[in-house]
């Protein structure tokens, strides 16, 4: 699943997901007795989780420790690290610094 119209947060270290955009895009989501599930309607459930600590859903976990260029490489749909070089070298996106 291809998610667009995404805002850029400094410092922030985890992706969030709007449950309003994903409904907009026409999935349903069931939140049921601590579980989460995605779903499409032709393609059926695209993924399911279950609660944890804050009251969060966690879809897809980051690799500790945080450093910048792998927070970059996460916020660009995991691009390969000679590309954000190449980003980084010819200025395409202000504040990438790898």
């Amino acid at each position: 699943m291809v998610i667009i119209e995404v805002f850029y947060i400094l410092n922030l270290k985890s992706n969030l997901l709007s449950i309003a955009q994903l409904q907009q895009r026409e999935l349903s989501i069931l939140i049921h007795k601590g579980c989460c599930g995605i779903y499409h309607n032709a393609k059926g459930l695209i993924i399911r989780t279950m609660i944890i600590v804050n009251c969060m859903f966690i879809l897809l976990s980051s690799i500790p420790p945080y450093n910048t260029t792998s927070l970059w490489h996460q916020r660009f749909r995991h691009l390969n690290i000679k590309e954000l070089c190449t980003m980084t070298y010819k200025r395409i996106v202000h504040g990438l610094h790898i």
